[in-house]
């Protein structure tokens, strides 16, 4: 058993482990300052709002959880992948777009080539993890393929349209779809198996880059 737990503490932290941490020791700390100030302790049975408000939240706290630890562990993440609540590819075009509004926002498509086959309906959000920051999309739908003598059915047609068109489209937007994972790493999949899917990105943070950002996953990792 002490050898198992010294090979558990030679493993690295969770790049998400010290802020658990942080959010545990402040909630410890408000609890004890309501305690300190006098306030009534807990009632045996709170009222329809307070139980409301205190399971919405502790959903969205596991809903962190276990996008954190999609996030933190790969093998966590693969079976995330293998279920097809999240995907993983590489971004091969962006176009960038305006929302149509009084004060226009950059909706940039972005088209990702991926291996992987996540279950996404329409509008459904899509979600990368950039600098800890969750970022949303809203999928548009799969990539149309290639026409004419160099698309898919061209001589040499397949591969350029898995190179440009085997990926999914995505516009910025900041935040994260309900019970989407973060982000997950950059695609490598094998050239035979790559699926198209767009989706539109909302917000004012950096647009996904052609060959430099990976896709997300479909739950909100803050």
């Amino acid at each position: 058993m002490w050898r198992g737990l010294d090979l558990l503490r030679a493993l690295p932290e969770g790049a998400h482990a010290e802020e658990r941490w942080t959010r545990d020791r402040w909630s410890f700390t408000s609890h004890r300052d309501r305690i300190l100030a006098g306030e009534p302790p807990q009632p045996r049975r709170d009222d329809a709002v307070t139980a409301a408000n205190k399971l919405a939240t502790r959903e969205r706290e596991q809903a962190r959880l276990e996008a954190q630890e999609a996030l933190d562990d790969p093998l966590v993440m693969a079976g995330r992948r293998l279920s097809g609540e999240a995907f993983a590819g590489e971004v091969v075009d962006v176009v960038m777009a305006y929302s149509e509004s009084k004060r226009p926002s950059p909706r940039p498509l972005v088209t990702i080539r991926t291996d992987d086959r996540p279950y996404l309906g329409e509008r459904v959000k899509v979600y990368r993890s950039l600098g800890g920051k969750p970022q949303t999309a809203e999928y548009v739908g799969p990539a149309a393929p290639a026409r004419g003598p160099g698309g898919p059915g061209g001589p040499d047609g397949r591969d350029r349209h898995r190179r440009r068109h085997g990926g999914a489209q995505d516009h910025g937007q900041d935040g994260p779809r309900q019970g989407a994972r973060g982000r997950v790493g950059a695609g490598e999949g094998r050239p035979g198996l790559l699926h198209a899917l767009r989706a539109r990105a909302a917000g004012r943070r950096e647009a996904p880059r052609p060959g430099a950002d990976p896709v997300d996953a479909r739950r909100p990792a803050r």
